[in-house]
């Protein structure tokens, strides 16, 4: 007989997704096997960005951080991605077609719920492949080139 897993809002479908600690273990907010940690993956995965944002797991109404991220989030540039699932906007973050102007174009669209689930669904190397398409550089008194590491080139940059 298949093993069913249900899980009755996104706290606890983001919490069963979690790679085991032992602070989630001891919180009673771990998965209690592998097989419900993955259902919970592919089941975040399966999830809309439209839905996360539908259903905060704050409610801004009674926390000003929440209501702000809200507030102020790029709604337009959410249109373009609100129907894709977790796992789509994991799979066009990787794709090699995608670069840092597409992902520029999205970076006030993304809460940091749907951030953390994508985070959630990708392994390490998914982590360390997306992370190396996205460049803030900030500005200070030194120069560094992002490529050599010297200040050195004519593509230094000031940090």
């Amino acid at each position: 007989m298949a093993e069913r897993f249900h899980f009755p809002d996104l706290r606890q479908l983001f919490a069963k997704a979690n790679e085991e600690k032992s602070g989630d273990q001891l919180a009673g907010l771990a998965a209690g096997s592998e097989r419900e940690r993955v259902a919970a993956k592919r089941q975040l995965a399966d999830l809309t960005l439209d839905a996360i944002v539908q259903q905060p797991m704050v409610d801004p109404a009674h926390d000003d951080v929440s209501r702000l991220i809200l507030e102020t989030y790029d709604q337009d540039a959410f249109r373009n991605i609100r129907s894709m699932t977790v796992g789509e906007l994991r799979e066009y973050i990787l794709d090699d077609g995608t670069g840092v102007a597409e992902l520029n174009r999205l970076q006030w669209a993304i809460i940091p719920e749907i951030a953390a689930a994508v985070a959630k669904i990708m392994s390490n190397k998914d982590l360390v492949m997306a992370a190396a398409k996205i460049r803030n550089a900030s500005t200070s008194i030194s120069r560094i080139c992002l490529k050599c590491g010297s200040g050195e080139c004519e593509v230094a940059l000031g940090i």
